[in-house]
């Protein structure tokens, strides 16, 4: 057993097949005996899993990610696409793997490092693959007038320092794109102009 966990068995081939400890106790093949084909495919199919579930273990220990990223990034580097489903089901069970811990977690770093409204904060969730309703209800957390209004404040302000000739339209238009309300824009730009609907 190598000190990472993994079993390595080195076959009269040549080769090197890596295995968890759980993956080669479930296929109870036999030791120091010549594997038939059935055994020998068995035991390819296995290592192909290990290695799809140590590519997400490795991504997971990066940073979170929803389910939907995660089997993205593996069908990049894997074909087995039962594998992979096996593997994020898995993952899910125990518990590495979760949208609704990727989604409060994208949405804490979000609110504390940007200058977004919740509009745009639920379609980039969507983007990564979290439902409607998961989104919007954890957005519904942070459903705070003041701290929408406070970040299309800073937004303005960020666009009006870039020196450029900005009229109260153009304004408006960039904060929509920010994903602010229609309310929560004309608050932050009640000292200007409004423009005509």
């Amino acid at each position: 057993m190598l000190p990472s966990g993994e079993i390595a068995l080195d076959l009269r081939s040549g080769s090197t097949v890596r295995l968890d400890w759980e993956a080669w106790s479930a296929l109870d093949l036999p030791k120091a005996v010549a594997l038939d084909a059935e055994q020998a495919e068995a035991l390819a199919l296995a290592e192909g899993k290990f290695r799809v579930r140590r590519k997400a273990l490795d991504l997971l220990a990066n940073r979170e990610h929803s389910s939907w990223e995660l089997r993205q990034k593996l069908r990049q580097r894997f074909q087995d696409a039962e594998a992979i489903g096996e593997c994020l089901t898995l993952l899910e069970e125990r518990g590495y793997l979760s949208d609704e811990r990727f989604a409060r977690c994208f949405l804490e770093s979000r609110i504390a490092n940007q200058d977004h409204g919740p509009y745009r904060l639920l379609a980039e969730l969507q983007q990564r693959g979290i439902a409607r309703e998961l989104a919007e209800s954890l957005l519904r957390e942070y459903d705070s007038p003041h701290l929408w209004l406070e970040k299309a404040e800073r937004a303005k302000e960020r666009i009006l320092r870039r020196g450029k000739t900005v009229n109260p339209q153009s304004l408006w238009s960039k904060l929509h794109q920010q994903g602010f309300s229609k309310e929560t824009i004309s608050t932050a730009l009640r000292d200007l102009p409004q423009p005509e609907p």
